[in-house]
């Protein structure tokens, strides 16, 4: 059905640090089926960004290194080309925890985050543009979380995201 339909952009969920080659090879088997004849660009973000224990005790440097080296496996051995966007994490979750960056107070550490990713980035090789802040909404209220998040984006994260990222749900 992508062929047929011929999209030109998705959203999809592979990047963790730590990744392995199976798993990673089994996502660039699915990009080959899926994407590859139709030329889609790619968004990918690791969903939950994993937690071991706590993020504000990750080795932040060490995560991004984990996080390039499975973009770099993909992107440079298995040709999956069109990964062009990466995000931190879904709803700027971390583990369990919804929103945690957010709700937590830990923007700061959020661009942290994504600094390092920029920089291993380069390092491998991979253009792949940062977004922030992928972070939803249930409506248009100019106060709300997402709104908020957004607008810190914008501000304090303009060197690192090339895109910024809400969701809108609407019931």
């Amino acid at each position: 059905s992508f062929l047929e339909i011929r999209p030109t952009f998705a959203r999809v969920y592979t990047g963790f640090a730590g990744q392995s080659k199976e798993a990673l090879d089994s996502f660039a088997d699915y990009y080959d089926r899926t994407f590859r004849k139709v030329g889609t660009t790619l968004y990918v973000v690791p969903s939950c960004m994993p937690v071991q224990p706590d993020p504000a005790t990750r080795d932040v440097d060490e995560f991004a290194e984990g996080v390039a080296k499975s973009l770099d496996y993909l992107v440079h051995v298995r040709n999956c080309s069109k990964i062009r966007y990466f995000c931190l994490c879904n709803e700027m979750t971390a583990g369990t925890h919804y929103a945690w960056f957010d709700y937590a107070k830990k923007l700061d550490l959020f661009k942290r985050y994504n600094q390092a990713l920029s920089d291993a980035f380069r390092r491998h090789g991979l253009d792949i543009g940062l977004v922030a802040t992928d972070r939803s909404t249930s409506g248009p209220d100019p106060k709300d979380d997402a709104t908020r998040c957004t607008e810190w984006a914008l501000k304090e994260m303009e060197d690192l995201a090339e895109a910024t990222c809400t969701h809108l749900y609407v019931y």
